[in-house]
């Protein structure tokens, strides 16, 4: 018999199949580790920065990338980990490509997770968290550089039209930086429903 860390990985599971499976191939699952898998390597195909060239951004469109759901998962002190495997230069990546994904709630699922991960690398502003960067250099530079972001406008989910929640995202923004505006995202129910295979942290206890 199931216990409930196996039902939501396999929630998961499902989940992100679908949402591959109706990325018109900008997200694809390469690989997975688990039954139900705990482990995933993920491609994404959007455009990201890869490194600087003095001061011009070097760009890439394919990127690899891993994620470990550690044994307490979904516990709220047990996040998601994330390490990219092809290289990206950005504010929340450390030199050693574990990524900063910022606050992390049980209530996230895998694909909300994994879509607000595509957002992040492509280097949405309301990502940014300039009191906690993991690479410093590229904070700066990307303060300096706002009308080249977003670098890329993949949404991973076909045509439906899916808004991150804002408790997911990074919680501070760019500071006193001028605001641009950003055009209406309607609201929809959300990549994760709620239903019958959805498994929180509570339902573990």
């Amino acid at each position: 018999m199931c216990n409930a860390r196996d039902l939501r990985l396999q929630s998961d599971f499902d989940n992100l199949r679908r949402l591959a499976a109706n990325s018109g191939g900008t997200l694809a699952i390469e690989q997975t580790k688990g039954s139900p898998p705990d482990q995933y390597t993920l491609l994404y195909r959007c455009r990201t920065i890869e490194r600087l060239d003095g001061s011009t951004p070097v760009y890439r469109s394919v990127n690899r990338v891993e994620i470990k759901l550690p044994a307490r998962y979904p516990a709220p002190f047990d996040a998601p980990k994330v390490r990219m495997l092809t290289p990206v230069w950005h504010p929340h990546v450390y030199k050693n490509l574990v990524v900063c994904m910022g606050d992390w709630t049980t209530s996230e699922y895998l694909d909300a997770f994994v879509l607000r991960l595509g957002a992040l690398l492509q280097f949405e502003r309301e990502f940014f968290d300039i009191r906690d960067p993991a690479n410093e250099e590229a904070i700066d530079w990307a303060r300096r550089n706002l009308l080249l972001f977003p670098t890329d406008t993949c949404t991973f989910h076909g045509d439906r039209p899916i808004q991150i929640s804002p408790q997911s995202a990074m919680h501070t923004t760019m500071g006193t930086l001028p605001a641009i505006e950003e055009p209406a995202i309607e609201d929809h129910p959300g990549p994760s429903n709620v239903g019958s295979d959805f498994v929180l942290w509570e339902d573990l206890n």
